[in-house]
């Protein structure tokens, strides 16, 4: 029966389509209690309370999205499913299952769709549908959307929330025509779109994308990580027809720079193994480094086994992460542009101290509050990463796999190096150590200030 379903869902008896079943009534539930309880309630939304809203909102999807997991006994422990789900909706991509085909296609289905929710944030969803938010919607959309953005959209919250989504959304049905014009299922197609999108790396298969062994898949995917990761106001501007917006933008072209540079540097590092076969190379290396680069963590090969240089590349590709209200983790390229602008100034100090320079992205100078917000985000970024990575060194992990999954959590990115590279999983790392983790995530993803704010106790004063 369920094969005579085109979207390939499963029939009852396999559990998939009662675990979704579950997850959902519950989650109706929760809403019809909440709305019940603040119907009479004010809709005058302060900071505090977005903050606030933000922060338990993804704890409540979290502890929901855990629920199809654990009914259909996929993945039992509730830390593990806990852990599945926040890497899904924080589009990070790690995971703990060790034979992701098993799943039936329902719950595959759901986990790629949490990290395509979680691509450009519940809460825009959240605000482009509920206009009646008013001036409070602003504060929940800035404290959701990544990275400082400074193209400008549409004046009005709701219908920039909206227009973001209708960009998205066109982008990934493209690249699922693309991907079934390029001979995979719909099924596939449709879910490896939405993963590409989302900057999440998720796949229906354990060898993610190579085991297709198809290069016009991976040219297709490649092509959409790399959009995936640019600021998506200049996908916007550029439907409008303001093409020049791209290389008038200064972190475009850093980004692509930084991408397509990385890329060659690698390609002549693999040549000699790839048997001087410059188009393989070539993708194989694109295909790596537009996948750690945006923080999507899909794989073609184990780079695990690359030469260092190359896997040093690819940590820093790692750390900088993709375009400032992109989909992609990481820090952002313009918080590196402005990080690295301000230490060459602070160099040209000590020679001339009297000289006054201004930092710029392109023609704007940067005011001197974001310039604070940036390095309060470096210390924020570097020191939960080496929290998590001392906690799972004090649970006698090794040093490499502790820090590299601190890392590719914190950043979003997904896949790391030693015990949980590209060809492994986070399924070997204790307990406590998941949680640690789960909670770096979140960290990454809500771009530390909009959680730790709620432990200061100036928030919470009238």
């Amino acid at each position: 029966m369920a094969s005579a379903i085109p979207w390939g869902w499963d029939s009852p008896d396999r559990g998939g389509a009662l675990g979704l079943a579950t997850g959902a009534g519950l989650a109706l539930l929760l809403a019809v209690v909440l709305a019940m309880v603040g119907r009479r309630a004010e809709l005058t939304v302060r900071l505090r309370d977005a903050l606030v809203v933000v922060t338990l909102g993804w704890l409540s999807a979290a502890l929901l999205g855990a629920i199809p997991y654990m009914v259909t006994g996929a993945i039992p422990q509730l830390h593990d499913a806990l852990f599945e789900t926040i890497s899904g909706f924080t589009t990070t991509g790690c995971t703990i299952l060790t034979d992701i085909e098993a799943l039936p296609k329902g719950l595959h289905f759901w986990r790629i769709s949490t990290q395509w929710l979680g691509g450009l944030g519940i809460v825009v969803l959240f605000v482009a549908l509920f206009p009646q938010l008013g001036v409070g919607a602003k504060h929940l959309f800035k404290s959701e959307v990544p990275g400082p953005i400074t193209e400008g959209l549409r004046p009005k919250i709701k219908e920039t929330a909206m227009a973001l989504w209708w960009i998205y959304v066109a982008i990934t049905a493209l690249e699922a025509l693309l991907l079934w014009l390029a001979g995979l299922s719909v099924f596939e197609a449709l879910l490896h779109a939405m993963s590409t999108m989302a900057s999440g790396g998720f796949s229906t298969r354990a060898t993610s994308i190579a085991s297709f062994e198809s290069p016009l898949v991976e040219w297709i995917i490649i092509l959409f990580m790399y959009l995936a990761g640019v600021n998506f106001a200049l996908h916007y501007a550029a439907l409008g027809g303001r093409f020049n917006v791209f290389v008038r933008n200064g972190e475009w072209r850093v980004y692509t720079a930084a991408l397509f540079g990385c890329s060659l540097v690698i390609t002549a590092l693999l040549l000699p193994d790839m048997g001087g076969d410059v188009e393989v190379a070539l993708r194989t290396a694109s295909f790596q480094v537009l996948a750690l680069g945006t923080s999507t963590g899909f794989g073609t090969a184990d780079y695990d086994t690359w030469p260092v240089l190359a896997k040093v590349i690819l940590m820093g590709l790692m750390i900088m992460g993709g375009s400032a209200g992109s989909t992609a983790g990481g820090m952002k390229v313009s918080r590196v542009i402005v990080l690295l602008k301000c230490a060459v100034i602070e160099l040209a100090h000590t020679v001339r101290p009297h000289t006054v320079r201004v930092v710029k992205i392109g023609r704007s100078a940067v005011r001197d509050d974001v310039l604070k917000q940036i390095m309060a985000f470096g210390v924020l970024f570097f020191v939960t990463i080496g929290v998590c990575t001392l906690w799972l060194a004090a649970l006698d992990v090794e040093l490499v796999t502790a820090f590299s999954a601190a890392l590719t959590c914190v950043a979003n990115v997904g896949p790391g190096f030693a015990e949980v590279g590209p060809t492994l999983n986070f399924a070997n790392i204790p307990a406590s150590g998941k949680l640690v983790l789960s909670l770096g995530m979140i960290l990454g993803r809500l771009e530390f200030f909009t959680v730790l704010a709620l432990i200061l106790p100036s928030t919470w004063r009238r």
